[in-house]
């Protein structure tokens, strides 16, 4: 079942792991912010990129933080990028 993202509330990070990242198998935790970062998991059949929420009002405080911990561990981590929200484009109407 597909992650239902509340983009109003929250910032989504796509983090790229290494082919060897022991954060494959467990849940990724920064110990500077544990109730901040909630680790969601693989993202759709992409078993080396997890996706991360972290709620707005912490992200405006604390966001270059949490990105300067992630992009640090190169063992683990390959890159980061904050997710935005797609647009749909509205298709038909006129025609010909």
């Amino acid at each position: 079942m597909p992650l239902s993202l509340d983009y109003n509330s929250n910032v989504y990070l796509a983090v790229s792991l290494t082919p060897t990242s022991i954060l494959k198998s467990t849940p990724i935790q920064l110990n500077s912010y544990p109730s901040t970062v909630e680790d969601l998991g693989s993202m759709d059949n992409l078993p080396d990129v997890k996706l991360l929420s972290i709620p707005k009002d912490d992200w405006s405080n604390v966001g270059e933080d949490i990105l300067k911990a992630l992009r640090d561990d190169r063992v683990n981590i390959l890159r980061v990028d904050e997710q935005k929200p797609k647009l749909r484009a509205k298709h038909g109407g006129d025609e010909l």
